[in-house]
């Protein structure tokens, strides 16, 4: 992770020694009667931080000693970027800082007991709050991947306007402070960060998938990482409700069905395919097919065991073998499937296409590269040839009598091999002659005629350059 250091503090050095627990109860807290919602305490420390310790021990005691209802993050700010950017949200200019409800009330600096914290606490908890349940759950997929689900639901008779922030943090963190001791609850990433809108008496439910190895906490353990999620109300920006995860082991999917579909589709042909899987724990699915031609295709999710069709087409002719695989929402991904060999032999048919066909498949490279073949001689080639959208589609000059050479033929098919060209000439007869050589010898590749020729790309106002421009 990116070490930042910055070195702003400000701070009351009034220490008491605190013993520190390190064993949690997960589970949510009693609902005290007093309290109107459960309160979420931001606490911003520095790692060098000479007047961060004892806050952090109150911190501790309080959140460990069950009186509270109430759940802590704690922003070390020199360590992590995230951490940073949200202290600088807060408007923080110094460490320690707490900030409760999302800063209805704010201590700055060492206040000297846990008292004065809990004080804040026990003021925010009893706030008037919109009605809102918050329930958040965590499925552990393995290889430090997480699946989150969120599900708050609005009470309220009026639609609810606010703000999401699910933090993933480490009960015991990697981070140490100022003390060497462990910090608790350390900001890691977030799992949402974004408004929510919520009809009236209305459920807001959404899932996400995190890779800790992506975000560079690959080290992260199942046993060590929760998630504690918080929902701010748009208006004053304060907290309306907090919760913390619960966490569920997650199964992947089972090996999906070989693929069912063709053994044999021509080039360009479009083909269907289809399988199935189904989730042990009743989670959506979606399946990633790989065609065997270097491409992949991810489909939307859909309910266990529902049977799933994707199309797929291929541009050059070959023998493939098409396989998928499973993935359930939380991002616990099964097995591939035994895979389904498919041969694509080669078109026979020639492609006819307009000039502005063959300019428009030019101008998009969603699907690939066409390439323009002018199978007339040299000399017309520089008096004047088509002027192509990109210089990567330029035309190539290949004379249909060099076509007619065995040899060179041979240098052709190699040199433009899997390639789509689209050949034309001036008036598109010659053209023909050369795709149906190029179809009868094998080529590996796709094949468009340019009806009309040069004539008729000049007709449509399309551009050309030569020594004749």
């Amino acid at each position: 992770m990116e070490k930042r250091i910055f070195p702003i503090f400000i701070g009351i050095l009034l220490s008491m020694p605190l013993v520190m627990a390190n064993d949690y109860d997960l589970q949510s807290k009693d609902e005290q009667n007093e309290y109107t919602h459960t309160v979420l305490a931001e606490y911003a420390s520095l790692s060098y931080c000479p007047h961060c310790p004892p806050v952090s021990e109150y911190m501790n005691e309080l959140y460990t000693s069950g009186e509270y209802n109430f759940y802590y993050v704690t922003l070390v700010v020199d360590k992590s970027s995230k951490a940073y950017y949200r202290f600088k949200e807060l408007k923080g200019i110094g460490c320690p800082t707490v900030w409760f409800d999302g800063g209805y009330r704010k201590i700055v600096g060492n206040a000297g007991c846990a008292d004065a914290y809990g004080e804040a606490i026990e003021e925010c908890g009893k706030r008037e709050v919109d009605d809102i349940d918050l329930n958040v759950t965590l499925y552990w997929s393995g290889d430090a991947k997480l699946g989150i689900r969120v599900c708050i639901r609005n009470n309220e008779k009026q639609d609810y306007y606010g703000h999401l922030r699910a933090y993933i943090v480490e009960k015991v963190s990697r981070w140490k402070d100022k003390s060497g001791k462990n910090y608790h609850f350390a900001f890691l990433d977030y799992a949402f960060d974004q408004d929510v809108v919520i009809k009236a008496n209305s459920i807001w439910n959404r899932s996400r998938t995190w890779d800790g190895k992506a975000h560079g906490f690959g080290d992260i353990s199942q046993d060590n990482v929760v998630v504690i999620a918080a929902i701010f109300d748009k208006g004053d920006s304060y907290v309306d409700q907090t919760a913390i995860s619960i966490l569920i082991q997650n199964s992947p999917p089972s090996k999906p069905a070989k693929p069912d579909g063709p053994k044999s589709c021509k080039v360009g042909e479009v083909c269907t395919f289809s399988t199935h899987s189904t989730d042990p724990d009743g989670d959506r699915i979606r399946y990633c097919f790989d065609w065997g031609d270097g491409t992949r295709t991810w489909t939307d999710y859909y309910p266990s065991g529902q049977v799933v069709k994707v199309n797929h087409s291929w541009d050059i002719r070959g023998t493939y073998s098409v396989r998928v695989k499973a993935q359930d929402e939380y991002g616990a991904e099964s097995e591939w499937s035994d895979p389904l060999p498919i041969s694509v032999p080669v078109n026979n048919l020639i492609i006819n296409v307009t000039a502005l066909e063959a300019w428009n498949m030019m101008n998009c490279t969603c699907d690939g590269v066409e390439i323009p073949i002018d199978v007339r001689s040299f000399v017309e080639y520089l008096s004047e040839r088509i002027s192509t959208p990109h210089l990567f589609d330029r035309p190539r000059n290949f004379p249909l009598s060099l076509l007619k050479n065995k040899l060179l033929l041979e240098l052709f098919k190699i040199r433009f091999f899997g390639k789509k060209l689209i050949i034309y000439c001036h008036s598109g007869k010659r053209s023909y002659t050369a795709c149906r050589i190029l179809v009868e010898n094998g080529f590996n590749g796709a094949i468009y005629n340019m009806v009309g020729g040069l004539s008729a790309w000049k007709e449509a106002g399309l551009p050309t350059k030569g020594l004749l421009k």
